[in-house]
């Protein structure tokens, strides 16, 4: 539990339904795009923010050209509502993906 570092307040708050919360509101409309399309946004969001925002990177880790990346990435400010390229709502982003990790998967969580 100690090596999780500020992962400690994610799973601290799975304890009751403020994470849960935080996760539908963060990201709800990606989720429900995510699950009618066959192509899904999620995994590009989270490489983009695994990479610190930094296209090139996320472009090389998705194994995609920039345009496709640019293309997915200004879908995924449209679904969202939000300026990706914003340092506060890559974090808000951040902690909202880690926190639909965690609550999907339940033995990370304490007990």
């Amino acid at each position: 539990f100690d090596d999780l570092g500020a992962l400690r307040l994610l799973v601290a708050l799975s304890e009751g339904p403020e994470l849960r919360r935080y996760v539908e509101d963060e990201l709800g409309p990606l989720l429900e795009h995510d699950a009618l399309v066959k192509n899904p946004l999620l995994p590009t969001l989270r490489t983009f923010l695994d990479c610190g925002g930094n296209k090139a990177r996320a472009a090389d880790a998705l194994f995609v050209q920039r345009r496709t990346l640019y293309h997915r990435l200004e879908r995924l400010s449209e679904i969202l509502g939000l300026d990706l390229t914003r340092v506060d709502n890559q974090q808000r982003l951040q902690l909202a993906v880690r926190g639909h990790d965690l609550l999907r998967r339940p033995a990370l969580r304490r007990t």
